[in-house]
């Protein structure tokens, strides 16, 4: 399988020369390496002068948490970190639209560095910015990775979360790291698609199932995994075709990316939009069909 020419390889190209200038700029080098991450960056001058304090200072200036759309409140990571498919590399939605913009990119390699050099300090920002955002003002669970994924540095930060009553959502091509994670205090998700081959390794992780028509018989054999331990379908979004699927699936699917519902784009919410949160309070459908924020409440009482 060749990775070469997809969306994510050239934003992984991308993110390998950002974070190559950040690590010079880190280390005091008089001849920093030349990327997009350069002087006219407002990062740039604090990181050459004050190395690690000014990169923190930078992040304290502008947040780490992101506002996508869809999750409403999400932490970014980086492109290096990611383990695609053939299809996801191709497909990935985070490689295209705004998320390829210059101070997108960026921002995540630094926020990534950042929780590689100082996790106790990203966790201690994450909580401050999770706690005042009106989005989450019920404890929805935080989405983690809108783009990128986990490693160790993040698993140590997603811990630190959790001991201060912060949920996350999580979708992973880490299986391994994911089912090191409380399932009570963190809605994880393996994501997979028809080429996966391996699913037995892991039997217990819900899966986030990225679903055409023609996977119909792969996803019906996956039933009793699903009513057993959750997870998601997620149709392809912009894909022409209307998702069909077996009936017990239908209260799995993603009602945004299916259709169903069209992402809230302003602070009202109008008639059939909606966002992660809303899934995540509400119990209604996908991520968190029986892992919703008043399931976990009944456990943990």
């Amino acid at each position: 399988m060749s990775l070469k020419g997809t969306a994510w390889h050239r934003m992984a190209g991308y993110a390998s020369e950002i974070r190559h200038t950040a690590n010079d700029l880190l280390q005091g080098k008089e001849n920093v390496h030349k990327s997009v991450f350069d002087e006219t960056h407002s990062a740039y001058q604090p990181m050459k002068e004050r190395g690690v304090d000014g990169l923190f200072d930078w992040l304290y200036s502008v947040g780490i948490c992101g506002h996508a759309s869809k999750p409403g409140l999400c932490v970014n990571g980086s492109y290096l970190d990611c383990n695609p498919t053939e299809a996801c590399a191709k497909y990935c939605y985070a490689c295209f639209g705004h998320y390829i913009m210059r101070k997108v990119a960026i921002k995540g390699e630094l926020i990534a560095l950042a929780a590689h050099l100082d996790p106790y300090r990203v966790a201690h920002m994450i909580s401050c910015e999770y706690n005042v955002a009106p989005t989450h003002r019920h404890g929805e669970a935080l989405r983690m990775f809108d783009k990128g994924d986990i490693n160790d540095d993040w698993l140590k930060v997603i811990e630190l979360l959790n001991e201060r009553g912060i949920r996350t959502q999580i979708f992973s091509k880490y299986p391994e790291l994911i089912q090191k994670l409380d399932r009570d205090m963190n809605v994880i998700m393996w994501s997979v698609d028809a080429s996966a081959k391996n699913l037995h390794i892991y039997p217990t992780l819900p899966l986030a199932f990225v679903y055409k028509n023609k996977d119909y018989p792969m996803l019906d054999k996956l039933k009793d995994r699903f009513l057993e331990y959750g997870g998601v379908v997620l149709p392809i979004k912009g894909s022409k075709e209307i998702p069909v699927v077996p009936a017990w699936a239908e209260k799995y699917m993603c009602p945004i990316d299916s259709g169903k519902k069209t992402i809230q784009k302003g602070v009202i919410k109008r008639a059939g939009e909606w966002r992660c949160p809303d899934c995540d309070l509400h119990g209604s459908a996908g991520c968190f069909y029986g892992r919703s924020l008043c399931n976990i409440k009944r456990t943990l009482a």
